[in-house]
């Protein structure tokens, strides 16, 4: 995307880098829409990971629990 808007490097965080996947089939569902937007929503799996990740224990504890269950 970056490549095709002509966007600098620093057009996105350092700290959202990590969660971009360059795996297509990580990708659950895409909506078409008009153009120029796409909007794509990630895999189970890729939510799931993000939300491990990132976790506060005493806050996502019972949705990673929950996530796992549905692996």
């Amino acid at each position: 995307m970056a490549r095709r808007l002509d966007l600098p490097p620093e057009w996105i965080s350092d700290k959202a880098v990590m969660f971009i996947s360059v795996v297509v089939n990580e990708i659950a569902t895409v909506f078409p829409a008009d153009e120029p937007v796409v909007v794509r929503i990630a895999s189970f799996e890729s939510l799931l990971a993000v939300k491990i990740f990132a976790s506060q224990p005493s806050r996502d504890t019972p949705d990673i629990k929950s996530g796992i269950k549905h692996l």
